[in-house]
C-alpha cells in the first residue's frame, strides 16, 4: 500500500543517516506531538499518493499541507521557501495527466514564494532486446522556470511549459541540473510592486507630466532610494510599479518591495517583511555649538592677561622711580634738570603721556635721562601698537567661547540639550549612568527644524544630529558663519547610534537575494556615493550658496562690526571738543583776572 511505501522511505532515509529528518503530517492527531522548530529548514520532501481520478482532492490536500507548513504557528518560524522542495507522487497516470498534476503543485508553490521546485514521478517503460524483454524504470522529474520569458510573471497563467527530465540513475540527475535557471537575473520586464513612504531626500514627491492621449501620469525620479531602485531595476531587467503611501499602515496590500527610509532594526509590527543589505549607514553624535561669540565688553580685560597688565603697572612705577633717581643725581651733580622731572607727580605724569603716546611739556635736558627717556619712548611705542592691534581685533572679533568637549561636560554645564520625540530608545535609563541624567534633563523638541534652530542661530542648545544632515547642512552652506567657522561641533564621546537603511522585502521572495546582490555592487563600485553627491549638489545649486572650507580663513568686517568702534571715536571725539572749550573758557577767564590785577596796579604807581 501507499503507506507501506511512506514509511519504508522515511525508514531508509533515517537510517541512512545522511541528514536530520523532521516528519509532518497535515492531520490534525499528529500537531499535538509536534515541537516548534526556530532553525530554517534546509530542504523538503512531500508525498502524495492516490488514484489518478482523484487527483484534484489530493491537489487540495496539498494546498492544504504547504499551507499548514508556512503558516502554521509551530512550523511557521522554521518555513524556508528559498530552499529546494520535492514532490514525489506516488501514483503513475497518463502522461497528459502528470503534466496538469504537476503544473497544479508547482503553480501551489509558486503563489508560496518557493522557486526551487521539482515534482517526481516514477515512471516503467518496456525495452526489448533480441532476446528477452527487460522491463526497467526511471525518474520523470518536471519542473517550472518562472521569469524564464515575459509569459512567466503569473504562475497562475499556464502559459509557461513544463519542463521534463528524465534520469535513470544518480549520474543522469545531477547532470541534469534542473535548478540551473534559479538565478536567472533576468526578469522579461515583469512587473514588481513597490510601496514606498515619501521621506526625503531618500523618497521625494512624484512629477506629474502628460502622456500622448493628453493625461497626466506621476513618473517616481527624485530621492536616493528611487534611483537606487532605478538601478536595481535595469540590472534585473525588471518594470517597477511605484505606488506613494503615506502611512506604515498602508502596506497591507502586501507588495514585493517597501522603500521609504526604513533602518535595518527588526521592525515586530510586520512580521511577514525581510530586510536588504545595507546600502547606507548612517551615525548619531551629540553636537554642541562651537563657534559662540563672546559678549562684546566680556573679555575687554582679557586682550592681555592678568600677568602682562601686573607687568606694565610694574614698569610703569618702575619708570617713574628711575626718572625721579635721575633727575635727583643730576641736582647733585649740579646739573639744572627742568622742574618736570624734579618731583613725583610731575615725573608720573610726564611717564604717562609717553606710554600713551602723548608728547610732555618739557623735554630731558641732561644725557643720561635722554637716553632713558628714548628707552621709554620705544617701549611706550612697541606697547601701544600691540594693544591697539589687539584692541581694534576685539572690536571687530570680540572672540569665541570655550566649546563643550565631552557628554559629561554637557550634562554638567548650564546650557540646553535635548533630541526630537522619539530618541528616547537611543538610551539606557540606569541607576547610575549619563543616559539616566540625559533622559532626565534633555529637552524634547518639538521636530528637528526648531532644534537645529536652538543650536545653530541661538547657540544655546546641543542636539543629536546624523552625519548624513551635517552634509546636508555644509552643502547648502548653513554649517559655517560668517567668519567661516563651523556652528556645530562633534563631541569626543558623542557617539549615541549606529544604523543602516535598507529595503523591505515580501518574506520569503527570490528578490531578496538578487537586490542584495546589486546592492553590494553598487556599494561597493561608488554608484550610491555618486547619486547622493549629485543630490547635495542639486541642494548646494537650488540654495545658491557656496560651500566653504576652512582654506578661506578671513574675517569679513561689515558695517556691524564697525558700529562699536564708531561709537568709541565718536564719544572720545565729543569729549575732546568738551576739553577743548572748557580749556578756552577758563583761558579767557584768567586772563581776564589778570588783567584787572595790572590795571589796578598801574593806577596806584600813578
Amino acid at each position: 500500500s501507499s503507506w507501506e511505501e511512506v514509511e519504508y522511505l522515511i525508514h531508509e532515509l533515517h537510517t541512512s543517516g545522511r541528514w536530520p529528518i523532521l516528519v509532518y503530517n497535515v492531520s490534525s492527531d499528529m500537531k499535538e506531538n509536534m515541537y516548534s522548530e526556530t532553525n530554517k529548514q534546509g530542504a523538503y520532501i512531500i508525498l502524495i499518493s492516490g488514484p489518478c481520478e482523484e487527483r484534484m482532492e489530493y491537489i487540495s490536500r496539498f494546498r492544504q499541507q504547504v499551507y499548514e507548513l508556512s503558516a502554521d504557528e509551530i512550523t511557521g518560524q522554521s518555513f524556508n521557501p528559498r530552499v529546494k522542495f520535492i514532490v514525489s507522487v506516488m501514483s503513475n497516470c497518463e502522461q497528459k495527466e502528470n503534466t496538469e498534476f504537476s503544473r497544479a503543485i508547482l503553480n501551489e508553490l509558486w503563489l508560496n514564494e518557493v522557486m526551487k521546485a521539482t515534482v517526481l514521478f516514477l515512471k516503467f517503460n518496456e525495452r526489448g532486446s533480441i532476446n528477452d524483454s527487460v522491463k526497467s524504470t526511471y525518474l520523470e522529474m518536471h519542473t517550472l522556470y518562472h521569469y524564464e520569458n515575459a509569459q512567466g510573471c503569473n504562475g497562475n497563467e499556464g502559459t509557461l511549459p513544463v519542463k521534463v527530465h528524465t534520469a535513470q540513475n544518480f549520474s543522469d540527475i545531477k547532470r541534469s541540473d534542473i535548478f540551473q535557471n534559479y538565478y536567472n537575473k533576468n526578469f522579461h520586464k515583469c512587473q514588481i510592486r513597490v510601496h514606498a513612504l515619501t521621506v526625503s531626500p531618500f523618497v521625494n514627491l512624484p512629477k506629474r507630466f502628460s502622456n500622448n492621449h493628453s493625461r497626466y501620469q506621476k513618473r517616481y525620479e527624485g530621492g536616493w532610494e528611487i534611483e537606487l531602485l532605478g538601478v536595481v531595476e535595469k540590472a534585473l531587467n525588471m518594470s517597477l510599479d511605484i505606488e506613494i503611501r503615506n502611512k506604515m499602515e498602508d502596506f497591507k496590500s502586501s507588495p514585493d518591495i517597501f522603500v521609504g527610509a526604513f533602518n535595518a532594526i527588526p521592525l515586530t509590527k510586520f512580521n511577514k517583511i525581510e530586510v536588504t543589505r545595507n546600502y547606507l549607514t548612517i551615525t548619531y553624535v551629540w553636537y554642541t555649538p562651537c563657534a559662540v561669540q563672546n559678549k562684546m565688553w566680556s573679555r575687554f580685560f582679557n586682550i592681555f592677561s592678568v600677568d602682562v597688565w601686573v607687568c606694565f603697572a610694574f614698569s610703569l612705577v618702575l619708570a617713574v622711580l628711575t626718572v625721579r633717581c635721575i633727575s635727583s643725581y643730576e641736582e647733585a651733580l649740579h646739573l639744572h634738570e627742568s622742574k618736570s622731572y624734579c618731583n613725583n607727580s610731575s615725573a608720573t605724569t610726564n611717564t604717562i603721556s609717553v606710554a600713551l603716546s602723548v608728547s610732555v611739556k618739557t623735554q630731558p635736558r641732561a644725557t643720561p635721562l635722554r637716553l632713558f627717556f628714548f628707552c621709554w619712548v620705544c617701549y611706550s611705542v612697541a606697547i601701544s601698537t600691540v594693544f591697539q592691534a589687539y584692541f581694534t581685533a576685539y572690536l571687530i572679533e570680540p572672540g569665541y567661547e570655550e566649546p563643550i568637549r565631552t557628554v559629561e561636560q554637557m550634562v554638567q554645564s548650564e546650557r540646553k540639550f535635548g533630541f526630537n520625540q522619539g530618541y528616547e530608545e537611543m538610551f539606557e535609563e540606569t541607576s547610575e549612568s549619563v543616559d539616566s541624567a540625559i533622559l532626565k534633563n534633555a529637552v524634547r523638541c518639538p521636530d528637528f527644524e526648531k532644534c537645529l534652530t536652538w543650536a545653530t542661530e541661538y547657540q544655546n542648545f546641543s542636539i543629536i544630529l546624523e552625519d548624513m544632515a551635517a552634509d546636508v547642512l555644509r552643502e547648502i552652506g548653513k554649517w559655517f558663519d560668517e567668519n567661516n567657522r563651523p556652528l556645530l561641533c562633534k563631541l569626543e564621546n558623542g557617539f549615541v547610534r549606529r544604523h543602516g537603511f535598507v529595503f523591505l522585502v515580501r518574506k520569503g521572495r527570490r528578490l531578496l537575494e538578487l537586490i542584495n546582490d546589486v546592492i553590494v555592487r553598487v556599494v561597493e563600485g561608488g554608484i550610491f556615493t555618486h547619486i547622493k553627491n549629485w543630490a547635495f549638489y542639486e541642494h548646494r545649486t537650488e540654495s545658491k550658496f557656496n560651500s566653504t572650507s576652512f582654506a578661506d580663513s578671513y574675517t569679513t568686517i561689515t558695517i556691524r562690526h564697525l558700529r562699536t568702534p564708531f561709537y568709541l571715536f565718536f564719544m572720545g571725539n565729543v569729549l575732546a571738543l568738551v576739553c577743548f572749550m572748557i580749556e578756552i573758557l577758563w583761558n579767557r577767564y584768567t586772563s581776564k583776572g589778570r588783567g584787572t590785577n595790572c590795571t589796578s596796579l598801574c593806577h596806584r604807581h600813578a
